[in-house]
């Protein structure tokens, strides 16, 4: 299908092309707020970076006004702090101070509450789950593997977390792929980033130039729907090529590198270290325990 625009014509994705093929597309400032007014049409809570007190924290956002435009964060060890950037990109900031747990896992809830009526007897009522579903938007890599750990331990596990199932199962995850690593930043030694590569329902590349622009690839059957009700265009390959490098060039911005090993084979190494290490004998231990031991002192007489 397409629209006029102008003295130009807007190719747009037809809903048959988007549910059926969910290729990348692209959406500039004007759909990022559609986004967010479709997510919230939708019953969805969105929440998403803002500026506050100093810092880009998760809130509640009503707009996508509310994104930092044009702001930064500078990460390092012991430091951190909020710069302007020189344009108005809405994500062009490191993994910020708060994680996504605070949403999705809270540290503290009521779980139930009780009643006693006129004749002294006591009700015990369980609170009902969360009833109005999370949109995140925003959500780096690193997030969405650290979101997995979560799921595995309170939802694959013998026991399920009811309330972390509820938030976790009807949450609409907005990815943004990290073209900003902190100082302190190692997501390429782990494996975990830049680039989304799955767990989320939509994911966005920024790309800044003259006009913002987003590069959108679709990641669930949920994420095609809210596609179709934004003004996307096709993305082309130059589009694609351009998110790409986005990534690119935070892999070779990365603040820092960690060797990574397997650590579930740390235990052999360690054992095999202590076994050709040569234990003391306890004649030599006890003769160097009192060789360390503080002697009394005895005081002299002033007499």
């Amino acid at each position: 299908m397409h629209q006029g625009h102008g003295d130009s014509t807007l190719f747009l994705m037809s809903e048959e092309t988007l549910l059926t093929h969910p290729q990348p597309a692209v959406i500039d400032l004007d759909g990022l707020h559609a986004l967010v007014g479709v997510l919230r049409d939708r019953g969805y809570c969105v929440v998403g970076p803002t500026r506050r007190e100093g810092a880009i924290v998760y809130e509640e956002i009503a707009s996508a006004d509310e994104l930092p435009a044009g702001w930064t964060e500078i990460q390092d060890a012991a430091t951190y702090r909020l710069e302007r950037r020189d344009d108005e990109a809405r994500f062009g900031y490191p993994v910020g101070p708060q994680s996504w747990k605070r949403w999705l896992l809270p540290s503290s809830m009521r779980l139930w509450q009780a009643r006693r009526d006129d004749q002294g007897h006591t009700e015990f009522v369980e609170d009902a789950p969360l009833e109005r579903p999370f949109a995140l938007l925003g959500v780096r890599s690193c997030d969405l593997h650290a979101i997995a750990i979560q799921d595995r331990v309170f939802i694959e596990g013998a026991y399920v977390d009811r309330d972390y199932s509820a938030r976790r199962e009807g949450a609409f995850l907005v990815a943004v792929n990290c073209g900003v690593p902190g100082g302190t930043c190692f997501c390429t030694s782990m494996g975990t980033g830049p680039r989304a590569e799955s767990g989320f329902d939509l994911a966005l590349t920024e790309l800044v130039g003259e006009e913002l622009r987003f590069v959108v690839e679709v990641g669930s059957d949920r994420g095609a729907e809210v596609l179709v009700d934004l003004m996307a265009t096709p993305a082309t390959s130059a589009d694609v090529d351009a998110a790409l490098g986005v990534t690119h060039d935070a892999i070779a911005r990365m603040g820092r590198h960690v060797e990574s090993f397997d650590l579930r084979d740390l235990p052999l190494e360690t054992s095999s270290i202590r076994a050709s290490t040569r234990r003391p004998s306890a004649v030599s231990r006890v003769a160097t325990a009192r060789s360390c031991a503080p002697r009394a002192s005895v005081p002299r007489s002033t007499m």
